[in-house]
């Protein structure tokens, strides 16, 4: 009788199984869907995610979203910078909470660091939102424009303006010291 080899399975095994479903970060698999950690060494626990109603109705919230993605105006692009700004800020909070996170949450022990974080994950983010971009602008002539003022109390004034397509909109106004 032939002896039957027993495949070598690691995380990237399940996941190309599965593909888009989901991703590997320091030797966790996770969902995308989910953001639940799911154990990757047994095929029947991973298809048991897979096929679990809460994992299906998650897929199919999110791909409706993703249907229903609407065209970025320069608001959400301004509302998004100034978010983007306070959660740097509050990166370096966060290790100040991982004893915390550790202690209460099933998967507090799985969150990175801050200097992780920035390193690791803030320039694949800038990646994504600066192609997000380009294919917002799609080589369209863009003009952003600073112009320095006073207001009505002789205060210094930086105006920031952004032209696209003759629409011509404030973007933030700075008062300087």
């Amino acid at each position: 009788m032939a002896r039957t080899r027993r495949k070598k399975i690691s995380i990237s095994t399940r996941m190309n199984e599965h593909p888009n479903v989901f991703r590997e970060d320091g030797g966790i698999m996770f969902c995308n869907y989910c953001d639940l950690s799911v154990e990757w060494k047994t095929k029947s626990t991973v298809d048991g995610h897979c096929l679990s109603k809460a994992h299906i109705n998650k897929k199919e919230i999110y791909e409706r979203n993703e249907q229903a993605k609407k065209q970025t105006t320069i608001f959400t692009i301004n509302t998004a910078s100034k978010s983007k700004k306070e959660v740097i800020e509050d990166l370096e909070k966060i290790n100040h909470l991982l004893p915390f996170f550790k202690k209460y949450l099933k998967e507090g022990g799985a969150i990175p660091q801050a200097p992780t974080l920035c390193q690791l994950y803030l320039p694949h983010v800038f990646e994504k939102h600066f192609s997000l971009l380009q294919n917002y602008f799609n080589q369209k002539s863009v003009a952003i424009i600073m112009d320095e003022t006073t207001d009505d109390c002789s205060r210094s004034v930086v105006n920031t303006l952004f032209s696209f397509r003759q629409n011509t909109k404030l973007v933030s106004v700075d008062f300087l010291n």
